[in-house]
Order: C-alpha cells, then structure tokens, then sequence
C-alpha cells in the first residue's frame, strides 16, 4: 500500500509536532507518524525557557497547552558540591515556565491534527525510501502491515537515537561525554524557594530540580553511563541512592517523597554529519543535542521544526533549487545553534571539574554585567555570542 504526501514527518515530539501545524496549516498534506501512542510519558527535565515560551507564542501553540498544567519559574539557583550558589534570574514578566511532557507533547500533537496533519501513531518507522539517491518517504509497519508513506519532503525528527538518520549516514557518534539520564517525579512540600529551580553539581554527575504544578518537582539526574554499569544494580535503586547521597539535593527536595517510577534516557546526546541530504531534513535532537544541563532541548526542537518547516515550503512550492534550501536550512540551523553549543560545552568542561566550577560561580555571582549575559544567553533569549567572546569570558574568569 502506498500513500502520496507532501510531507512525511517520523516523530511527533515538540518538532515533529510543530512542523506538521506549520506546515498543515500552509495548506499541505502531512503525514505524522510515530511508534508510541499517544498520550505518553517520556523523561525529561520538562524545564522551557523564556525563549521557548517566546516560540511557542509566536507559533500560535501556547494557547493549546493547559494552564493548570504549566508552573512559573522565574530563576535556576546553580549550586556546587559544597554549596556555593549561583542565582540565574529571569527578566520579571518573562519568566521560565514548567510542563510535564506527557502534556505538552499531547498539546502540540492535538494542535497538529487539528491543523489538518493525519498522525500514524503505534507505528513503527522501518526505512526511509530512496530513489535515485534522493529520499522518498518512509516504509512503515503497524500490527504486521507494511505501507510506503511516499512524501515529496521527509522531516526526520524521531529523537537522539534515530534510526533514519543512522541509515542515511547523517549520524555521527558522540565520543565525549557517555551519560545515561534518569527521571522521577516528587510529590509534597519542597524546600525549593518559590518559583526557582536548582541545577546541583554532586560528586558524579548533576541533577535537575524544576518545580511542577500540584506541589510536584522533576528530579532529573545525569551521570557518566560506567557510573550506573559499574554499580551493579538497577537504575530505579541507583536513582534513589544518588539522591540519598547528595545533602544538598536531599535538603531542597524537603518532604517530597518520590512518586513515580524512574524513566531513563541513554545515551544522553547525539551529534550529526550534517542536518539534510535530498529529500530529507533532519529536526530535533536527530540533528543534534547535548547538553541537558542548560535546558536547551525543547528549545532546539521547536526552533528547528520552524526553520524545517520554511524550508520544506520553500522546496514544496519550488522557490529554489532543493539543494540550495536544504544546504541553506543546514546554514541556519549553524546560525540558530552553533554558538549555544559552544556554550553549552563550555559548561560542561566546569561541571566535569568541580575545582572550576568552586572558582567561577563566585565570581560570576559578583559580576552582575556578565551574569546577566550569560542568564540571557542560557535562556534562549540572546545570542550566544554574547557570551562566548574574548572580552566576556575574560571578564567571567579573572581572579
């Protein structure tokens, strides 16, 4: 069996959710697919910046997601082993906001099929279909059927771990660093303070603590992946023994007690060759993603899936050549991304070595010119080269 669309898109998180309501909304006939079905949970920190709740805004999408399910967060308190703090503030009345995934990613999916897009959810991606090296859609399979989704455009968005883009040579493996991810939600009265999240740096790896609606907090956990290997038990009891053996941690999380099972996420990361080949482009964290500690995930997917979309409607309507859009698409992602991810390596570099971490958060703390700029910076706000620069980050980093 095989279907005709004009765009068929693997993966309906936030940027395969976005980029079919852009692109159904333009008028084209998009297909949706993706192995889960729908509602459904997935770890994540579920922490949005300022700058994705700005997207959401200007993409029409912040009206679908349930208010009684978002918490403000006007800050993020960075904190050290040993106790030292760094306030990142957000600009009053452009707070932060919090969002259990399993309701945001409903929300952007039902705005997508209202646009118009069809969703194949419960369906698994096999291959994409090539033809005279150019890709031509998807072979798919749902309870032992197989069907060719052919699309004149393919938007692979179906995660860090893609298969699509293993089998079209775009993936590119990440060397450095090997993390596994772990997530459970906390139920009770936290000893957060109001409206403020905490990043804490322990002895192996770093938790996430960003507060929910209906006195719930995210605790996510990022360590080296030997770190949980090496240990020797499952991941839900070395969940639960990292948090006991972090003071600090344990001291925020207050009375909360922890109220769901722990989901995992490894490798954390992903890294491409490049963001397209004919035929295809490659949106979310299938094009890329690193760092969770500066909460740029979300962000990436959904300012990826408006880049995406113009770019599949400039191929669609036949503007130009395909090859100087697409090649073009992969220029702005560079422009949109590249210099956050130095930031963001950058961070990572000072979590890796608490030494650093101990000598900077003080000094940044003293600094407000250059914390300011690196708050906006990690809130998807202004460009980052705003921060990565010689005169900033000698600023951040003299005694």
């Amino acid at each position: 069996m095989s279907d005709r669309w004009d765009a068929v898109i693997a993966g309906a998180g936030p940027s395969g959710s976005a980029a079919a309501t852009l692109l159904a909304r333009g008028g084209y006939r998009v297909a949706l697919v993706d192995r889960a079905r729908f509602p459904r949970h997935k770890p994540c920190g579920e922490y949005l910046s300022p700058g994705v709740v700005q997207i959401l805004e200007r993409l029409g999408l912040a009206a679908d997601i349930p208010h009684a399910a978002m918490h403000r967060i006007d800050g993020m308190d960075i904190v050290s082993r040993h106790g030292t703090i760094f306030p990142l503030t957000h600009h009053p009345g452009d707070p932060a906001v919090s969002i259990p995934r399993y309701d945001l990613d409903n929300a952007l999916l039902a705005a997508a099929v209202r646009a118009g897009a069809t969703l194949f959810d419960g369906t698994v991606v096999h291959e994409p279909v090539v033809e005279n090296d150019r890709v031509d859609g998807l072979r798919v399979g749902s309870e032992g059927r197989l069907r060719t989704l052919d699309g004149r455009m393919t938007l692979v968005a179906d995660g860090s771990r893609s298969v699509l883009a293993e089998k079209l040579g775009l993936a590119r493996d990440l060397r450095w660093p090997k993390r596994i991810g772990l997530v459970a939600h906390f139920q009770g009265q936290s000893a957060l303070p109001a409206n403020r999240g905490g990043m804490y740096i322990g002895r192996t790896g770093y938790c996430g603590l960003a507060p929910l609606a209906g006195q719930r907090v995210n605790v996510a956990i990022v360590v080296p992946l030997p770190a949980l290997r090496e240990a020797g038990c499952s991941a839900e009891a070395y969940f639960d023994r990292w948090i006991a053996s972090e003071p600090l941690v344990r001291e925020a999380l207050g009375q909360t007690v922890r109220a769901s099972s722990v989901r995992g996420r490894a490798p954390i990361g992903a890294r491409a060759a490049r963001s397209w080949t004919h035929g295809a482009m490659l949106v979310g964290d299938a094009a890329g993603f690193f760092d969770p500690f500066t909460g740029e995930g979300v962000y990436r997917a959904l300012r990826g899936a408006e880049l995406a979309a113009g770019a599949a409607t400039a191929v669609l309507e036949g503007e130009r050549a395909e090859v100087a859009v697409l090649a073009g698409y992969g220029r702005d992602r560079r422009r949109a991304f590249g210099w956050k991810q130095v930031t963001t390596e950058l961070v990572q570099v000072f979590i890796h070595y608490p030494a650093l971490t101990e000598y900077i958060l003080p000094r940044l703390s003293h600094r407000p010119r250059v914390a300011r700029v690196l708050t906006d910076v990690l809130a998807d706000k202004v460009d980052a080269r705003r921060f990565v620069n010689v005169r900033t980050l000698i600023a951040a980093l003299a005694p």
